[in-house]
């Protein structure tokens, strides 16, 4: 089973990513695990549309954060964590949506 957090609050964001993943870096030095990351945006329906990034969704065990950032802004510091896909398509939508 998947426990999925469902948030529009960053500071909820904030506690999932501080009680979930940092404790996995902390008890895993050195060691790589996964961590899921995905977004959504609206579709771009036109050449000249450029839409800012609505979900961002992470992912580790069996647990699962969805976040809507558009309700919310929030701290760049915890979104350039993730931005490390090597997905340059996703890079550049978080880089663009924190601008």
């Amino acid at each position: 089973m998947i426990q999925v957090t469902l948030t529009k609050k960053v500071n909820q964001m904030d506690w999932w990513i501080t009680s979930r993943i940092l404790p996995l870096i902390q008890s895993h030095p050195g060691n790589k695990f996964v961590v899921g990351l995905d977004t959504e945006w609206r579709p771009n329906l036109k050449p000249s549309e450029d839409h800012a990034i609505a979900i961002l969704q992470l992912s580790v065990c069996n647990e699962c954060l969805i976040y809507q950032i558009l309700h919310e802004l929030f701290s760049m510091i915890l979104i350039l964590c993730f931005v490390v896909s090597g997905s340059k398509k996703m890079s550049k939508s978080l880089k663009r949506t924190m601008v």
